[in-house]
């Protein structure tokens, strides 16, 4: 034993550490059993995880077809009479979008009006100029005051406007257009007349004494770039937004506009984007396909493995793939009438397998789409298969639900928790029995060595008296 020095059989002739160690394999021999038991129930809970993980995929597919938006997309394919329509503009279709098609013209595009100083020989040194700056937003009344020192250099002055700019719409910048010639250049943070900037006519903003934003006598402002809305033709009637990137013109439609040519006529058409829905149907089946296979697999044995399936005769299992199986085939009732997924071309073996003919889904999308979007979806009109799988899985799933696969998996958990205490308490058992035997045979070889002592004692004594 630890910290005791023990000689086996030193006296007795007995070697009783081996006598000791067969008592104890004994009872290792309960302990062999209950690890048995123990990996049965964590192969179990393992096959229960890997399926609950396959689970969860499904409920990721089923949650995205349960939102009508899975089924609201659109794609949108754009054609100029003249050149790339890819270089006049880009367009995107959103949950929002119609199937239509129009003609647009790009008439003028967007600008931000800028406005540019007169040439300063340095960005860093002291410009001696004193005043008022005076910039406002179009439209506003008030003027943001800008006090200028005379030793301001043109990037403090840059600094100065830029703390304003929430208040005035204007970003300042220092161009240096060549060797000591430096230019400070407002620009409004956005594009539109109604974006727009004014500098006031104060002394520092005139060009003798001033930064050069009008001249001395104020008639003419140095505009680089005067703002200017976008203008859109549609069939012949103009729109003007104060932005080149259009979210209202057409219904769920993004436009950006890159260059104007009113020459050019650009169709934009507008479709249902079959193949993302028929490609997201596809993947909810494949996960669906890949519970139902992995279920399958826990019912027979394995070429060459005899021993049974983790999962074998769960009556848990049967269960949930019966629930499963009435989820998907039930149908889905609107209007009086009730739906099946044969209807759009999706069909099962008896294995439980799900197959989609792409032909007939397509052509379903095209024809009937309200009845796809409605055997799959949660629509004011039905709850679709997907959406009651979303809501079936998030309740047998949840840890926090109690639904029985988590109950489930909880309960062969609590069966391993509760061996691992049974093992724990046979090994403190052993750990005390071991401990009594090797005391008790200790106290043995004590004895033993005490009577050889008096056997040699009286050796010695009838020696003696001989």
């Amino acid at each position: 034993m630890p910290g005791t020095v023990f000689i086996s059989g030193l006296f007795t002739g007995i070697n009783w550490a081996d006598v000791i160690d067969k008592i104890m394999e004994v009872e290792q021999k309960r302990i062999d059993m209950l690890d048995e038991e123990k990996d049965t129930y964590e192969n179990k809970l393992s096959a229960w995880q890997e399926l609950n993980t396959k689970l969860l995929n499904v409920k990721t597919t089923a949650e995205d077809l349960a939102d009508e938006d899975a089924f609201n997309v659109f794609s949108v394919d754009l054609t100029a009479s003249s050149g790339e329509a890819e270089n006049f503009v880009s367009a995107s279709a959103g949950t929002d979008a119609q199937v239509g098609v129009y003609d647009i013209v790009i008439k003028q595009l967007a600008q931000a009006k800028v406005d540019r100083s007169q040439s300063f020989s340095s960005a860093t040194d002291d410009l001696n100029l004193s005043g008022t700056l005076e910039l406002r937003k179009t439209g506003t009344t008030d003027w943001t005051d800008i006090t200028i020192e005379t030793t301001d250099s043109l990037t403090d002055i840059k600094n100065k406007i830029n703390q304003y700019t929430d208040q005035t719409g204007v970003v300042a910048s220092i161009v240096q257009y060549g060797e000591n010639d430096y230019r400070l250049v407002l620009s409004a943070q956005q594009t539109g007349t109604s974006n727009a900037f004014e500098v006031g006519q104060t002394t520092v903003a005139a060009t003798t004494d001033g930064l050069g934003f009008w001249d001395d006598d104020f008639t003419t402002e140095n505009i680089v770039t005067q703002a200017q809305n976008a203008i859109v033709n549609v069939y012949g009637e103009d729109a003007e937004r104060s932005s080149n990137t259009i979210t209202d013109l057409l219904p769920g439609v993004t436009l950006n506009l890159k260059n104007a040519d009113a020459n050019v006529t650009i169709t934009l058409t507008v479709n249902r984007d079959v193949d993302t829905i028929v490609g997201n149907i596809k993947n909810f089946f494949d996960q669906i396909n890949d519970v139902f296979e992995y279920i399958n697999n826990q019912y027979v044995y394995a070429e060459g493995d005899e021993s049974a399936p983790p999962l074998m005769g769960d009556s848990t299992l049967s269960l949930l793939q019966s629930d499963l199986r009435n989820k998907l085939s039930s149908g889905v009732t609107w209007n009086s009438t009730t739906h099946y997924l044969f209807e759009i071309g999706i069909s099962v073996d008896e294995n439980g397998i799900y197959s989609v003919d792409e032909d007939t889904l397509r052509d379903a999308i095209v024809n009937n789409f309200d009845t796809v979007r409605n055997l799959f979806a949660d629509t004011d009109e039905a709850t679709g298969v997907a959406a009651e799988l979303d809501d079936f899985l998030d309740y047998i799933t949840d840890e926090y639900q109690e639904g029985y696969i988590q109950t489930r998996m909880d309960e062969v958990q609590t069966n391993i928790d509760n061996i691992d205490k049974q093992i724990e308490e046979i090994e403190r058992q052993m750990d005390i029995e071991r401990e009594r035997l090797y005391e008790q045979f200790n106290a043995l070889e004590t004895y033993m060595a005490q009577m050889q002592q008096m056997q040699q004692w009286l050796e010695q004594q009838l020696n003696a008296l001989s």
